[in-house]
């Protein structure tokens, strides 16, 4: 073979750690494969070939291209000799399954991961050899769908590697462990962050690795771990030195500054102190997760959401090209929610979730895949458009009923999304006892860590608490109370972003003079509020503003201007692509 004469005079002069991944050396690769080429002249060339075939797969990892890897590693594999090869050459082998197990992964082959971990387990007795591995187990145990497997999974590793998790989490325990975070992190300034030691224990960077891989599967099936793992994480790092993992401790601590003490200023210190320490690492491959949790939880705050939107869709073609599948999705999943709730046009959503869907279903990733058909519905049903979201070949949940019985005790954040949808929907048409109940058992899901969709259920049953308190059948006094509620929480809101939170409170205070009796203050807001709507360009909320300044006018007996507000209102629906909406409106 041409590539066995290229590569030969490498073997006899250096070791194959000096050998270069050059444009040459990929080709001498290429011929070898091409040539089937399994008779080595020189024996003891096997394991050096081997050996580069590895390399040749990792570095074929770190350029996204997972079949080209896939194809290294197992030619690597049949160089080396197979299972055979374990007694003679046990750490090539080693590596070479590791490999193969996280190439399997990336190429969306389950069932293949689940044999070269079954290799690995047979051939190995240390816990330190099958870290790795049990590290691309939970990955796909995930990616299955199976997440409550994936997390007691992890927490099992984590006792095995010195950590004590609690059965229960309470919110003193919380405080707790974020006052003692809050203690330590105080002393670390940034010119101590840039200039920190490295994490060097090997247990310890694995123990970060495994709470970093809890964090999306917790925030999934029992969001209040989620503060617990992510302020661990800040301590290990304070107490043992920096690693990549680092970056995401100090960013869940940011978010926790936000859930506990309301302070913005402090998480961005804090989100700014994450994104160094994936600088100082060069840890590119890991600024797309960063980006993602960043204007998912953090940036919604002070940004005007409709700016996030090409952020959170480069965002997801970055984690992907990268091989990051799992925050592809979450991206994805979330710019599709985004949209839908900030006024993009329904029917331009509904294609984006339909992209979405295919590509969740076609790489595996179900543990994102189950909140996204709910919101894809949600809009379906708003959109007046005539599609099953549940009919994706490999997809056995049939409708959001069964998919709300899948979450029971399993998927509280799944629950809570499907509930926030039926109550959006129930909103929009005025269904607004059932909307009471969605919001109601929205609030029972709920955990520490604050959603997008946390703002907006606050906006909408703040406007159906304000219905209900009109109802004479109705408990007024509580539903008043809890609108009122609202409305003060966003005059705290309004100070991080007048962009993104004046139009619904000036919504909110509209409907609360009015039942107050203040009515030319009420009609102030009210046009107010459409102003604001229009000019920062959330459109069903100009909607909402416009319709429910129809219905003062209609209660002034003034049919004029009632008629003029509705077909304001209907134009805005129009725009937004509500099809149910203007069918309501034409009624």
């Amino acid at each position: 073979s041409l590539g066995l004469q290229i590569i030969t005079p490498y073997s006899n002069e250096r070791s194959t750690d000096e050998l270069q991944l050059t444009s040459t050396t990929f080709i001498a690769i290429e011929q070898i494969i091409a040539s089937r080429c399994r008779e080595i002249p020189n024996p003891t060339f096997r394991a050096p070939l081997a050996d580069f075939l590895v390399k040749a797969g990792e570095r074929s990892i770190e350029m996204a291209d997972f079949p080209l890897a896939l194809k290294y590693i197992t030619y690597g594999l049949d160089f080396l000799g197979g299972d055979e090869a374990w007694g003679s050459n046990f750490r090539l082998s080693l590596r070479l399954h590791e490999a193969a197990c996280l190439a399997c992964y990336l190429n969306v082959m389950p069932r293949q991961v689940m044999t070269f971990v079954g290799k690995i387990m047979e051939n190995t007795d240390s816990f330190v050899d099958r870290i790795k591995a049990f590290y691309v187990l939970t990955k796909t145990l995930a990616s299955l769908g199976k997440i409550k497997e994936a997390v007691e999974k992890i927490f099992h590793i984590l006792e095995q590697l010195g950590e004590e998790i609690p059965n229960d989490i309470t919110p003193d325990g919380i405080m707790f462990v974020m006052e003692s975070t809050k203690q330590l992190l105080s002393r670390f300034s940034r010119e101590k962050l840039l200039n920190a030691p490295k994490m060097t224990d090997y247990k310890k960077l694995w123990t970060l690795r495994f709470y970093d891989l809890s964090a999306p599967y917790l925030f999934l099936v029992n969001p209040t771990y989620v503060p617990l793992v992510e302020c661990r994480m800040a301590q290990l790092s304070v107490r043992y030195g920096l690693c990549k993992e680092s970056a995401f401790g100090l960013f869940g601590y940011a978010q926790c500054l936000i859930q506990i003490y309301q302070d913005l200023d402090g998480a961005h210190r804090w989100t700014k102190m994450a994104r160094l320490v994936l600088e100082r690492f060069n840890a590119t491959n890991m600024f797309p997760k960063l980006t993602c949790l960043q204007y998912s939880f953090v940036n919604v705050w002070v940004e005007p959401f409709q700016a996030t939107i090409e952020t959170m869709d480069q965002c997801s073609q970055d984690a992907l090209k990268i091989g990051n599948v799992e925050f592809a999705y979450y991206s994805a999943q979330f710019l599709c929610i985004e949209m839908a709730l900030t006024g993009s046009h329904l029917e331009i959503v509904e294609r984006k979730c339909v992209t979405v869907s295919s590509n969740m279903a076609l790489w595996k990733q179900l543990h994102a895949f189950m909140g996204h058909l709910s919101t894809h519905l949600m809009i379906l049903k708003l959109g007046s458009i005539d599609k099953n979201p549940f009919d994706i070949p490999g997809v056995s949940i049939k409708d959001e009923d069964q998919l709300l019985e899948q979450s029971v005790d399993r998927r509280k954040t799944l629950a809570q999304a499907i509930y926030f949808n039926r109550m959006f929907v129930a909103f929009y048409l005025q269904q607004y006892v059932y909307a009471a109940e969605m919001a109601e058992q929205y609030k029972l899901q709920r955990a520490m860590i604050m959603r997008f969709e946390d703002i907006h259920h606050s906006f909408y049953e703040a406007l159906i608490g304000f219905q209900l308190a009109r109802s004479p059948s109705i408990d007024t006094k509580k539903w008043l109370d809890i609108a009122e509620q609202h409305v003060a929480t966003f005059r705290g809101w309004i100070k991080h972003s007048k962009w993104n939170f004046e139009n619904k409170l000036l919504i909110l205070e509209a409907e609360s003079c009015l039942l107050k009796g203040a009515t030319e203050s009420s009609e102030e807001k009210y046009k107010a509020a459409i102003e604001s709507a229009r000019r920062h360009k959330f459109v069903h909320e100009e909607g909402v503003a416009w319709e429910l300044l129809s219905s003062y006018w209609k209660k002034c007996g003034k049919v004029k201007e009632e008629r003029e507000c509705k077909k304001a209102a209907f134009d805005c629906y129009e725009k937004w692509g509500a099809k149910a909406l203007l069918d309501r409106l034409r009624t």
